[in-house]
């Protein structure tokens, strides 16, 4: 069962779904058998990183990174860097080593992991990025 997304916004005391269509909604609710319980969840909405910082994270600081220390895979890369700036307590279970999603982080989140992978390169190996603003 793939689970789906649908936006919404409180305004003037009355609840709605932004870009709603009534299809998609009722299509998901068919998949259920009658009677059967369904849970719903509403959370305030996480405003995730930007296209922008998105952009400038991977096309130059991973790019060139990734080019100057001989990584064939920038994914490889990304995976160290997040790895070194953002891991998380081993698996208490599996002892294996975790690490944190940068697609779950929130646009300031994500703006603070990318300046300290940045400012790290430039003190400690010598790299030189463009200047640009990693925030929203």
């Amino acid at each position: 069962m793939k689970s789906r997304w649908f936006d919404a916004c409180k305004t003037e005391g009355k609840a709605k779904l932004e870009g709603y269509d009534k299809l998609p909604y009722l299509r998901l609710l068919a998949e259920f058998g009658d009677g059967e319980e369904l849970q719903i969840s509403v959370r305030k909405r996480k405003r995730t990183r930007s296209t922008k910082a998105n952009a400038y994270y991977w096309g130059v600081v991973v790019t060139t990174m990734a080019k100057e220390l001989g990584y064939a895979d920038k994914d490889e890369l990304h995976d160290a860097l997040v790895s070194k700036f953002r891991p998380l307590p081993a698996d208490p279970v599996t002892g294996l080593m975790r690490r944190e999603s940068t697609r779950e982080m929130s646009t300031d989140e994500f703006a603070s992991y990318a300046s300290e992978v940045r400012i790290w390169a430039e003190a400690d190996l010598g790299f030189h990025f463009p200047e640009h603003e990693i925030d929203s």
